[in-house]
Parts: structure tokens; C-alpha cells; sequence
């Protein structure tokens, strides 16, 4: 009877199924592999902003309406805990859930006439396909991270994946422990299933521990809950993950090839931490000298932001909208942590122009006040201390792998507080490719910046006054539309007349005196220069439908929060099929300080 119900359901043919999944999710980085070279070869060279041809508008509403679809997202405050993705990439995960749930359930028999027979086959199966999740959950969730070198898709972009594939893990898991339990029940009830858990080397007893292991880190992953716990869930994912991989050597016990989905996963990790070792940590990088850290600049500006420049190391080289990790040993020896660059990189030919070879490359940092490393820093810099001050940086990491300016006809940038230093290397980063002349498709770029008070517009005052010395006489090139959502008694108020007409939003008011107070022949302030600014929250769905009235391709930068709004504005309209949309990081990433 054994050997007929093994003839009928073979107990190594359940080992397929782990290969089929590991062809699955191979399948699909290859095809989004191919997406990115075809990206980034086009974007090499700026494309022609003429009259489209019939099949080039075909093409592009076609690409609108796929973005139109996919770029939605589920609004609401449970959506928002759950942490949902875009429906583009929320339809790819629940397709992929779907696909998991065909091989799990599509074959029967799922049991086997009784225990003794060998072990049930939807167990066997379910437990060989989460075991072929195991590699791929540690490739996503590196910062040095294979799938991002092979797709350009950000590693911050790719944890939404990586936590789902998680969930898919401990579904499987599930599964694959429930016919386990049930077999031994079905065939002596209770007595039979205590002999079978307590039998020396059975999977029913080995598999317990890892599969609360796995249970632990799912739901410590759960949005609301990691970001309540921040601090605790980090450590304990670790903790609890190097736990899991080593329970799960004890309780795949070299059954088939079980044990090669953990020494695949310890390869990938292996890798990803030598490469973030000794490539993108720079104090060990191989490139340079070893235990060095960079000398760093620290500046205290109003309203709890503090400014941190550090002398860029020689090989160091990144792009508008990456961020490092930032580590400074005097304040913190161990601790790393993320903030977005707020200056861009400059060429050798760049630098050359600008002061003849002595100009030094610096990476420029924007820090908000709150508690923790952030908190110790302000204190630093409110100290005037004259002590030399060094710091190690990490990265960089995230950002967009292709040339945006040979794609999109006009840039609009919109940030919130120190949403702005996602923003403020992209100006500079095309500015110096205007000035340079370089033959850039981007014809304008545009920034849209809300602020409490009026005198913090005084943090970003020196970077733009960058921008207009780059650009000189084409200074309007670049445009800038300040607000300021509270008023402060040090800048003056609306007119009595205005106030009388309740038009606040209206008013603009004079900004500080660093940024640039240019005016019209008739006097009116140049507020589209930067140099004043209005009162109250932009209302987002009117400037960009302002912004966008032009024919040609238009791409947003900036947080999530501003970027729902303003696609809920282009879903009521026909610009749709002219507005791309990018969400930076920096929202995310100053939650994480």
C-alpha cells in the first residue's frame, strides 16, 4: 500500500514545485531587467519633442492609460495602515498570490490514505515552495541589492515586495504545516498525532520553531506596527531571520534539495553585505584609504533644521534623488542613518568652470530636529564647537536609474518642509545641464515649496542662489512658487484690502532678504522667481493644471502625500497622458531618523 500510493502521488515530485516558483519570480526580473536596458539606452539620448506621428501617440496613450490604472492607489486611513502599494504593483503581488494558490490547490489528492504512507503531498509541495521564497525574500531586502542592479528599481521600492513575499512565505508555511497536524488526527485521533509530533526527527516537531520564527517577523513587518516599533522591529527582524534560517537547516533535514533554496540565501546575503562593506561604505570601500572618515561641516539653521556638509571622498559619485547613511562618530559610533542628498554631483568639468579645479565636492545634507542622532547633531551644531568633526557615509542607494532630462519636456518639483532637499538637487543637477548646454530635452523645471514659517525659507536660500549663478542670464530657466502656511510677525501682512476680500491664498509678501528680492518694473514682487512667496497651502490641482497647459511631457517630483493629490486632479481632466509621476523617498526616509 506504500509503495502503490508513492506510484500514485511521488513524494520527489513535490520538489517540482519549488522549481516552478523559483522560475516564476525569475521570469519576472528578467522581463523587468529588459525593461530597464530598453530605458536606459533610450534615455541616452534626448528624444525629439516634434509633432508625433500616429503610432507615437498610440503608443504614449497607451503607456497613459496603462499609468493611469496602475498609479491609483487605495485611499482611506485602513488602507493607509495596511501600507497598500499602487494597483499596478498591488495586481503583479495578488497574481503572483493567485499563481501560488494554483500550484498549491490545482492537484490532488492532498492527502494520502494514512500518515504511515509517507508524508502528505500538500504539505510537501507547500513546504518546497516556501522554501523557494526564502532566497528571494533576503534579495529584496538588501541596500546592496542584486534586483535593484538588474531592474533599477530602488531597494526602498523593492521592501514593499520584499514584505509580501514575506506574507506569501508564512501563507505557504500554513499550509504546509496543516496537513501535517491533520493526517496523524485523521488516522488515531489525538493519541496518534502526540506519537507522531514526539517522534525523534519527525517535521511536525522540527517545524514549530521556524514557523514561529516566520510568524514573528511577518507581523512585526505589518506597517503600523513596524513604524510604531521601529527601533525594536529592526533588531528583532535580524535577530529573528538569522534564527529562522538556521532552524529551517534542522527541519528540511537534506530532504531532496531542500537545503539548496539556504545556501543560495546565504550566498545572496553573504554578498550583499560584502558589498555594502567594501563598496558602498566609504570609510572600508575599496577604492580608497581604509578607516578614514570625511570631514563634515555642521550649521544651525532657524526652526530645528540643521545643515551638514561633507567633503565628498574622490570616488564618490551619485545622483539627484539618492540618499546615504550617514554615520558620525562622535556622536554616534555605531548608529547609521538615512537622509536624502540635497546637492548634486558635480562633474570634473563642472568644478574646473566653477573655480578652476579647487572647488571641493560636497554632499549636502538638510536635518530636521527630532529625537535620537538628529537631536545630538543640532545640539553639536548650536555648540559652535571648533572641534574637527568626521563622518562616514554610506551609499549611495534608491534614485532614478536613467536620464529624465532626454525624456520629459518640463520637470515640476513639489516638497513640503524638508520634503525640499528631494528636490533641490534636481535644479542643480539641470541647471548645470543647461549651462553646460548639453543638448537636454527638459526645457523648464519648476518648485513648488510649502513651509510653516517664512524664515524657513532661509534654509534652502544659498542653494538657490547656486541655481541662479549657474544659470546667469538664463535664470528663467528655472521657477520658484514659495508658500508659507502660517504667517510670522517678521514679514509683513496682507493688505487691508485684500483681507477685506478674504483673499489670504492671494497676498504675496516679501521673502528674506538671501533669496533675491527682484522686482517687475511696476513693483510687483517676482514671486515666480523665489524672491516672495503667498500665504496659505498651495492648492495643488489648480498649479498643476496651470503647470501642464503646454503640450509635451511633464514628470512630478516629490513626497507621496502632494503626488495624491495632484493625481487626483489629472484623473478628472485630459492631461493624464502628459503627466508622469515619481514619488521621492524622503518622506519615508526622515520617518526612519
Amino acid at each position: 500500500a506504500h509503495n502503490a500510493s508513492q506510484k500514485h502521488v511521488s513524494y520527489y515530485h513535490q520538489y517540482e514545485y519549488g522549481h516552478w516558483t523559483t522560475w516564476y519570480y525569475a521570469i519576472i526580473i528578467f522581463v523587468f531587467t529588459i525593461l530597464n536596458v530598453y530605458r536606459f539606452i533610450t534615455a541616452k539620448v534626448p528624444e525629439s519633442s516634434t509633432r508625433p506621428t500616429f503610432s507615437t501617440r498610440l503608443q504614449t496613450k497607451s503607456v497613459a492609460a496603462v499609468r493611469f490604472l496602475s498609479y491609483r492607489r487605495l485611499r482611506g486611513s485602513f488602507f493607509d495602515r495596511l501600507g497598500l502599494p499602487s494597483l499596478g504593483l498591488l495586481t503583479i503581488l495578488l497574481l503572483s498570490v493567485l499563481f501560488l494558490c494554483i500550484l498549491t490547490f490545482s492537484v490532488r489528492p492532498y492527502y494520502r490514505q494514512h500518515r504511515g504512507y509517507g508524508s502528505p503531498p500538500l504539505a510537501v509541495r507547500t513546504g518546497l515552495m516556501a522554501a523557494a521564497c526564502t532566497p528571494l525574500i533576503v534579495v529584496l531586502s538588501g541596500k546592496a541589492n542584486l534586483v535593484t542592479l538588474l531592474t533599477g528599481i530602488s531597494h526602498e521600492r523593492l521592501n514593499i515586495v520584499h514584505r509580501w513575499v514575506g506574507y506569501m512565505c508564512l501563507g505557504l508555511s500554513v499550509v504546509h504545516t496543516v496537513p501535517f497536524l491533520v493526517a496523524p488526527y485523521r488516522d488515531g485521533g489525538y493519541a496518534a498525532l502526540h506519537k507522531q509530533f514526539y517522534k525523534p526527527g519527525a517535521f511536525e516537531y522540527t517545524g514549530v520553531p521556524p514557523l514561529a520564527m516566520l510568524a514573528g517577523i511577518t507581523v512585526f513587518s505589518i506597517p503600523f506596527i513596524r513604524n510604531r516599533f521601529y527601533e525594536s522591529f529592526y533588531f528583532l527582524h535580524i535577530l529573528l531571520y538569522i534564527t529562522y534560517i538556521g532552524l529551517c537547516f534542522w527541519h528540511f533535514g537534506r530532504e531532496g534539495d531542500s537545503w539548496n533554496y539556504l545556501w543560495a540565501t546565504l550566498a545572496i546575503w553573504l554578498a550583499t553585505l560584502l558589498a555594502r562593506v567594501f563598496w558602498f561604505n566609504r570609510a572600508v570601500n575599496i577604492r580608497e584609504s581604509w578607516i578614514n572618515g570625511s570631514p563634515m561641516q555642521k550649521r544651525d539653521l532657524v526652526g530645528g533644521m540643521t545643515r551638514l556638509d561633507i567633503l565628498a571622498p574622490k570616488t564618490l559619485n551619485w545622483s539627484p534623488g539618492q540618499h546615504f547613511f550617514v554615520r558620525v562618530p562622535g556622536l554616534d559610533l555605531f548608529g547609521n542613518h538615512p537622509f536624502t542628498s540635497a546637492s548634486a554631483f558635480k562633474s570634473a568639468d563642472d568644478i574646473r568652470e566653477k573655480s578652476g579645479g579647487s572647488y571641493p565636492q560636497k554632499v549636502t545634507f538638510y536635518i530636521r530636529t527630532h529625537a535620537g542622532f538628529t537631536k545630538a547633531l543640532a545640539a553639536h551644531a548650536q555648540s559652535q564647537s571648533r572641534t574637527p568633526s568626521t563622518a562616514v557615509l554610506e551609499g549611495p542607494f534608491g534614485g532614478i536609474p536613467y536620464k529624465i532630462e532626454n525624456t520629459f519636456d518640463r520637470i515640476v518639483l513639489v516638497a513640503g518642509g524638508g520634503g525640499v532637499t528631494a528636490c533641490l538637487p534636481w535644479m542643480e543637477h539641470l541647471a548645470m545641464k543647461r549651462s553646460a548646454g548639453t543638448g537636454m530635452r527638459v526645457t523648464s523645471v519648476k518648485l513648488v515649496w510649502a513651509v510653516r514659517r517664512a524664515e524657513h525659507l532661509k534654509w534652502i536660500e544659498e542653494s538657490i542662489d547656486e541655481v541662479h549663478k549657474v544659470l546667469g542670464e538664463d535664470f528663467d530657466f528655472v521657477e520658484n512658487f514659495f508658500h508659507v502656511t502660517r504667517e510670522a510677525t517678521s514679514f509683513s501682512k496682507p493688505s487691508q484690502n485684500d483681507l477685506e476680500k478674504g483673499n489670504h491664498n492671494a497676498v504675496s509678501q516679501p521673502a528674506p532678504s538671501g533669496l533675491r528680492n527682484l522686482e517687475h518694473d511696476n513693483g510687483h514682487l517676482m514671486v515666480d522667481r523665489g524672491s516672495g512667496y503667498k500665504t496659505g497651502r498651495p492648492c495643488l490641482k489648480e498649479v498643476i493644471a496651470n503647470l501642464l497647459v503646454e503640450a509635451g511631457r511633464t514628470m512630478v517630483i516629490g513626497q507621496s502625500t502632494y503626488l495624491h493629490e495632484i493625481l487626483e486632479k489629472c484623473k478628472q481632466t485630459d492631461l493624464t497622458n502628459r503627466l508622469w509621476t515619481r514619488e521621492s523617498q524622503d518622506r519615508r526616509i526622515q520617518r526612519l531618523r
